[in-house]
């Protein structure tokens, strides 16, 4: 026995095998806009995706998406806390 779905239309419940679908407000549209950025190859602060995109493919590198990247390395906790030492002798600290 399959439980009925209901979504809102017009401020009542209607089963939705029978509402009529929503329309959007309009087109989908992706601005070319982006906030200020400095780009970091050349250092120029940029405003536009298609001109940093433009910058980054004519200075021979790759734009990476937005995936997580996995650091599948592992670390040995005595190796960190001696490299901080280390660091830290070094800088006066």
């Amino acid at each position: 026995m399959s439980r009925a779905t209901y979504v809102i239309r017009d401020g009542k419940l209607v089963l939705k095998s029978e509402a009529v679908p929503l329309r959007s407000s309009g087109p989908y549209v992706q601005s070319d806009y982006l906030p200020d950025l400095r780009h970091p190859r050349t250092g120029k602060i940029m405003d536009s995706k298609s001109q940093f995109r433009a910058v980054t493919k004519a200075h021979g590198c790759v734009e990476v998406g937005n995936e997580v990247q996995r650091d599948t390395r592992r670390y040995d906790a005595g190796d960190i806390k001696s490299d901080i030492a280390r660091t830290f002798s070094e800088l006066g600290g």
